[in-house]
């Protein structure tokens, strides 16, 4: 009677800290058992096709030429005779360095608006995400509870954007294994055109001179224009000017009339713009006239009393003469 025996195999295993790019091979022998033996390889319990495989009588090698974090897995080396099967399996992990999935890049927000600033890196371990925002020549660490708020997923959210958010920030990922990428950007809040009051009511005398101002803010380049009923100004009109003072606050135009009319009276609008939005200030004007009279003699008993400035109310008074 023949006795036939099944393979036995000595345990596999790979060399400890494998990098990406480093070369290395999983070896496989079968210490004892009837020959003939057969080999085969799994990957995650999928058959191997994408490594190299050499086989001798009794040993069987796989063999890597550049390591990557494809490369990851357990492999099953799987012998085989007639008398039966043996397997013995080892885990392969890649060290791999982080790179960018999503790397981040300078962006901007509208004031008051909501914006995620993805980052997002790959590598083995998986790379851990660290944000920090650069003040000066300080740098402060930024979580889940700080304002803007670092997201479970490693993104970093700004809700209702103010001007105080803008600045240099810093996306770090970092898995143990060097280099950790790090990716410093810009944020900016861009402020539209605006202003603190929508209107204002200005009164003026007749044939005084009218001085319209309006204080726009927001980023530059910040510009400014004046109509008056759907005109723009200033017009032909030679009594109207136009001037402008910047500053750190934004810009502050005013509009003076020489010698009021009566038909400047009406709504002035003062519209603000810059490449993020406009605004509009309303001023109403109204013109009036003078209530103060001027005496004129004629003769000796009548006496003519003009309004001042103005010729539409004209009395006659009587006054009786004194000796």
């Amino acid at each position: 009677m023949t006795v036939v025996s099944p393979p036995v195999l000595s345990p596999i295993n790979f060399p400890p800290g494998l990098r990406a790019g480093e070369r290395a091979q999983l070896t496989c022998t079968v210490t004892s058992g009837d020959m003939p033996v057969y080999f085969s390889w799994l990957k995650d319990q999928m058959p191997i096709t994408s490594v190299e495989e050499r086989s001798a009588e009794f040993i069987s090698l796989l063999l890597f030429k550049s390591l990557t974090a494809a490369h990851s897995g357990v492999y099953t080396c799987v012998v085989t005779n007639a008398a039966g099967k043996a397997n013995t399996s080892a885990e392969l992990a890649i060290k791999v360095p982080p790179y960018w999935q999503v790397e981040p890049t300078d962006t901007s927000v509208l004031l008051g608006g909501s914006l995620t600033i993805i980052c997002e890196a790959r590598g083995h371990p998986p790379p851990t995400i660290y944000w920090s925002r650069i003040s000066g020549s300080s740098e402060s660490s930024l979580g889940s509870v700080t304002d803007p708020v670092v997201l479970r997923n490693g993104s970093l959210r700004v809700e209702a954007a103010r001007a105080d958010h803008s600045g240099r920030y810093v996306c770090r990922a970092d898995n143990g294994v060097s280099p950790p990428l790090t990716k410093q950007l810009t944020f900016h809040v861009n402020e539209p055109a605006r202003f603190d009051a929508p209107s204002a009511n200005v009164t003026a005398r007749l044939g005084e001179a009218v001085r319209l101002a309006c204080e726009a803010r927001g980023d530059p380049p910040l510009a400014t224009a004046w109509s008056h009923s759907g005109r723009a100004l200033p017009n032909s009109d030679y009594r109207m000017s136009i001037s402008e003072t910047r500053s750190a606050e934004g810009l502050r135009s005013e509009l003076v009339i020489e010698r009021a009319d009566r038909r400047d009276s009406g709504t002035y609008r003062c519209q603000a713009s810059n490449p993020y939005g406009k605004s509009d200030h309303f001023v109403h004007l109204a013109v009036q006239v003078g209530t103060s009279y001027h005496r004129i003699g004629i003769g000796i008993e009548n006496t003519l009393w003009i309004r001042k400035k103005s010729v539409t109310e004209i009395g006659i008074k009587n006054e009786r003469k004194i000796a």
